[in-house]
């Protein structure tokens, strides 16, 4: 009887995750709601949908909300994602105390990542945080060695014989989890505090033999990671800006090996937040608003000046659905699906003049390229053709 409820159970949400997605089924919020709402995985699978997952519920609020049920059920992905938001100010305002109390519980819960995130977390809190979580103990030296208001610290410091001020140092650091790396080796050379980086400096990860060029890093640090310089990455595009929780956060400029450059926000080494980028492969260029390193919504412009206004498709940078608008005034409106060759489109033309006519787009400008799979890449301009419906 057990097995048979569970599997029920199971059912039960595969089918409210379909009426999220749509996938064999109409999309019905409505319904995937009721199927879902009373367990922890179903409340987790709300959350994720609203989040982003699928990108046509996105809503971060009720991301929230189906999260901190989750959460609250003891669910602890859901617990790893809300701790998130609060870190990163996803959909709601920064509070790193929930970000930590969150985080410890997806800690205790084993999720991957968990641990060292709430280390990161942990060394972001302000003094009044930092003794909330240690009360009724002191701050160990090593974690006040890593607050960030200097006047404090220092007066924290004075109060204190157990700590070691700022020196120079040669030293090598084991299971370095910066930039996005796990656990790896690296060497440190620059101003050290209690035998952490912390001030200017420079590390350097060994150099793999699969990797081209060799990892460095050469700037600031504080509380023993890096916060602001340049980072040289092994395939021979460069960072430069702002760092935060160990990766790339805030806002920066990132040079690729091949001349394109992207200049604005940054999460978690993904493009996140609004920001401008040249695509040299096509003499494109995008600027709005990214999403998990992809565009979400803006505006393309294309080399001969026709312009794309609109949504992007998920993890693609291809465009979903919005106006092209060309050079002669002409604007065609419709949705641009991505299951397609990209070279013909149904929707509405509206001419200058102020006549709107339903028809077919064909575009005359679609790169292909092979790998494992094709992909087709539509470039709007004005060879393009419209044909009339009938």
């Amino acid at each position: 009887m057990k097995r048979k409820l569970e599997l029920e159970e199971l059912l039960k949400i595969q089918s409210g995750v379909d009426y999220l997605g749509g996938k064999g089924v109409k999309r019905n919020l409505t319904k995937a709601i009721e199927l879902l709402k009373d367990t922890p995985d179903g409340q987790f699978f709300l959350g994720a949908s609203f989040h982003g997952h699928h990108k046509a519920n996105k809503d971060l609020k009720k991301a929230l909300y189906w999260y901190e049920k989750a959460a609250s059920n003891g669910h602890g992905q859901a617990q790893y994602n809300l701790a998130l938001m609060y870190a990163n100010k996803d959909g709601v305002d920064r509070n790193l105390m929930k970000a930590y109390h969150w985080i410890s519980k997806a800690a205790e819960n084993n999720i991957d990542d968990a641990k060292e995130t709430k280390e990161q977390i942990l060394n972001d809190l302000s003094i009044e945080e930092l003794e909330e979580v240690y009360k009724p103990k002191s701050i160990p030296p090593e974690i006040l060695l890593q607050y960030k208001n200097v006047g404090q610290k220092e007066l924290m410091i004075q109060n204190r014989g157990d700590i070691e001020m700022t020196k120079k140092e040669k030293i090598k650091l084991n299971k370095v989890s910066f930039f996005g790396r796990k656990n790896l080796e690296a060497f440190y050379e620059g101003e050290v505090v209690d035998g952490q980086p912390h001030g200017k400096g420079k590390l350097t990860y060994e150099k793999f033999k699969e990797h081209k060029f060799q990892i460095f890093f050469e700037g600031t640090f504080k509380e023993g990671r890096p916060i602001n310089g340049k980072l040289h990455e092994w395939d021979g595009s460069i960072y430069e800006g702002e760092f935060e929780l160990s990766a790339e956060y805030g806002h920066g400029k990132i040079t690729y090996k091949d001349g394109q450059e992207y200049h604005g926000e940054w999460q978690r080494t993904d493009r996140m937040g609004e920001g401008s980028m040249v695509f040299l492969s096509n003499g494109s260029e995008f600027h709005g608003h990214w999403h998990d390193d992809h565009p979400s919504d803006g505006q393309m412009i294309f080399p001969d000046g026709t312009t794309f206004d609109g949504t992007f498709h998920q993890l693609s940078f291809e465009f979903a659905r919005g106006v092209i608008t060309y050079i002669d005034g002409r604007k065609f409106e419709g949705w641009f699906d991505d299951d397609e060759k990209r070279d013909k489109f149904e929707g509405t033309m509206t001419y200058p003049n102020g006549d709107v006519i339903k028809g077919t787009l064909h575009i005359a400008n679609v790169n292909k390229y092979e790998g494992m799979i094709t992909l087709y890449e539509a470039i709007p301009s004005d060879k393009d053709k419209f044909v009339p419906n009938e």
